[in-house]
C-alpha cells in the first residue's frame, strides 16, 4: 500500500511539473506574439520606433527616432528576454557617446507596450517612459497563394524584379568590407522607396530596411551579415508583416555584390510550400553614419 501511494505521489508530482512547464511555455508563446514586431510612440513631436524580434525567449531588434532613414539614428536592441508579462532588454547606442547601453523593462497590456528606461543610463532628451502602440496604418498584404495566382504561376518560384533582367553591372565587382558598406542605400523612389541602413558594429554589420520609414509595419531588421571577398550575405527579418506572414515570422536571405555605387541584391524567401525570389539594385551610400 505504501509503495502504491509513493508511486501515485510521484506521478502526481510529475504531472504538476509537466503542467507548470506547459503553462510557462504557453505564457511565453503568448507573450512572444504580443511583443514581436513594430511599435511606435510620439513624444514631444518626435516619433520613436522599436522593431522587436523574438526567437524562443530571446529578444533583439532595432530602435530609431526622428529620421529612421538616417544611419546615425540607428541603435540596437540587445540582450533581451521575455518575462512573465513583458520583456527586458538593452538599447546599445552606436554613436560612441556615454552611456553605451541603457537598460529597459517593458510590460504588455491591452495591446500596448509600456517601456521604462533606467534613469542612471538614460540619454539626455530621451523620455524616461514610452507608451507604444501598433500603428493604425497597417498596409494590406497579399497572401502567398494570392500573389502566385495573380501571376498565373502554378509551380516553381516567383521572381519579383526591381531591376533590369538580366542585370548588367557597370563594372567589375568590388571587394567589400564594413566601412565600404556602412551608410544609407536606396532602391526605387517616392514615399515607398526602400531605405537600407547598414551600420558597422565592431568588426561586423547590423542594419534595417524601411519604406516608408515612419511606419513600423514597413520595417525589417537586417541580421546575420557575412562578407566573403566581393560577396555580402544577410537576412531581412519579417516579424509581423510582409508577403508570407500568414506562415509566421520569416526571413529573406539576401546576397549582394557591389560595382560603382550599385549594390545588386538578390533575395530568396521560403514561405510555406512556395519560394519567392527578389532582384533589385540599391544606390549608395547616400548618407554616412558620421556627423
Amino acid at each position: 500500500m505504501g509503495k502504491f501511494w509513493l508511486h501515485r505521489a510521484c506521478a502526481i508530482g510529475v504531472l504538476v511539473v509537466l503542467s507548470s512547464a506547459g503553462d510557462r511555455a504557453l505564457a511565453q508563446a503568448t507573450t512572444a506574439d504580443a511583443v514581436r514586431g513594430g511599435w511606435a510612440a510620439d513624444a514631444e513631436g518626435t516619433r520613436h520606433i522599436f522593431i522587436l524580434v523574438v526567437r524562443e525567449s530571446a529578444v533583439t531588434g532595432i530602435y530609431c527616432a526622428v529620421d529612421c532613414g538616417d544611419p546615425a539614428r540607428l541603435a540596437l536592441v540587445e540582450r533581451g528576454t521575455l518575462t512573465g508579462d513583458g520583456l527586458r532588454f538593452q538599447i546599445r547606442w552606436l554613436d560612441g557617446a556615454s552611456p553605451a547601453r541603457t537598460d529597459v523593462v517593458g510590460r504588455v497590456a491591452d495591446g500596448r507596450l509600456s517601456l521604462e528606461l533606467a534613469s542612471g543610463a538614460r540619454r539626455p532628451g530621451l523620455p524616461r517612459r514610452f507608451d507604444l502602440q501598433r500603428d493604425p496604418r497597417k498596409p494590406k498584404v497579399r497572401t502567398v497563394e494570392e500573389l502566385f495566382a495573380s501571376r498565373g504561376i502554378q509551380s516553381g518560384p516567383l521572381l519579383i524584379s526591381g531591376s533590369s533582367t538580366p542585370y548588367t553591372a557597370p563594372g567589375t565587382n568590388e571587394p567589400l568590407s564594413p566601412p565600404v558598406l556602412e551608410g544609407l542605400w536606396v532602391w526605387s523612389n517616392g514615399p515607398g522607396k526602400q531605405h537600407f541602413v547598414f551600420r558597422q558594429v565592431g568588426e561586423g554589420l547590423m542594419g534595417v530596411v524601411c519604406g516608408p520609414c515612419d511606419n513600423p509595419w514597413t520595417f525589417g531588421p537586417l541580421d546575420n551579415f557575412a562578407i566573403r571577398g566581393d560577396t555580402l550575405t544577410f537576412d531581412i527579418v519579417h516579424e509581423d508583416w510582409g508577403i508570407g506572414i500568414e506562415f509566421g515570422p520569416f526571413v529573406n536571405h539576401a546576397t549582394a555584390t557591389l560595382s560603382r555605387h550599385e549594390l545588386h541584391l538578390r533575395t530568396v524567401q521560403q514561405n510555406g510550400p512556395r519560394t519567392i525570389q527578389g532582384d533589385l539594385v540599391l544606390t549608395g551610400p547616400l548618407r554616412t553614419a558620421g556627423p
